[in-house]
């Protein structure tokens, strides 16, 4: 696996994890959860299982996110799909041929699902595991009040609980989530998707995705007996990995 930090639109790099050859005819964009890492334990066992498939990978650090060089004030929408279009365009600088897929979990299928819809990706195929359909009514559920008087009162809040790197979360980008809705500005048929989900989802209920997914005939595979994180039990992301192959496997 080689690290390496990917030159981005907006004066920061990007760092990422990737085993890219340059004969790729597929490589796999990760995209990471909301405060979180570009390497967690689901995508370190996708990107094992692609490559013994012979599917090359690459995850990235969102910015304020694992090792990015700067804080969450840097970390706004416009920001995400602009580093998200920079990894695009490295991975095919890397590997002209390759057709590019993407990987997407909670926040990460948020970015993408608004990249597909806004922008003009240079990949079709996308698998969305957990997708934060509607990231101001997540933040709604999972912050705690007085993060939301903080937030309104100074312009920004710092996330801090659990042992993940503390995240600046600007007012601006609660803001951009409470703009930014999937459902309202995805157009059915714009790619081609699988979601998967867990029944016992507390973050982003299945409902949502249910709906998402009916209205946009999107196929949702569901996980009877897990949650938003998958570590339990622990065939739950062994399942998943399973199906995110079996769907870049398809012809």
């Amino acid at each position: 696996m080689k690290k390496e930090f990917i030159k981005g639109k907006n004066g920061y790099d990007i760092p990422c994890l990737h085993n890219i050859s340059g004969n790729d005819s597929l490589v796999v964009i990760s995209l990471h959860e909301f405060r979180s890492l570009k390497y967690t334990p689901i995508t370190a066992a996708l990107m094992t299982a692609l490559e013994n498939e012979g599917i090359a990978s690459i995850c990235f650090d969102f910015a304020g996110h694992d090792e990015s060089p700067v804080d969450g004030e840097k970390f706004l929408m416009g920001n995400c799909l602009d580093d998200l279009a920079a990894v695009e365009e490295y991975v095919h600088a890397l590997s002209p041929d390759a057709e590019i897929a993407y990987f997407a979990s909670s926040f990460g299928a948020y970015t993408l699902l608004l990249h597909f819809a806004m922008r003009k990706p240079l990949g079709r195929r996308a698998f969305l595991r957990c997708a934060a359909v509607d990231m101001a009514a997540v933040i709604e559920r999972v912050a705690a009040p007085e993060a939301f008087r903080t937030l309104n009162e100074q312009g920004w809040v710092v996330l801090d609980k659990g042992p993940l790197r503390p995240l600046k979360m600007m007012k601006q980008l609660y803001d951009e989530f409470r703009e930014y809705r999937p459902l309202q500005l995805l157009k059915k048929g714009q790619g081609d998707f699988v979601m998967i989900h867990g029944a016992m989802d507390k973050n982003v209920p299945l409902e949502w995705v249910s709906e998402f997914s009916e209205t946009l005939d999107i196929p949702l595979i569901i996980i009877e007996d897990t949650d938003h994180f998958m570590f339990k039990p622990k065939t739950a992301i062994p399942r998943v990995v399973d199906e995110a192959v079996k769907f870049y496997k398809r012809d």
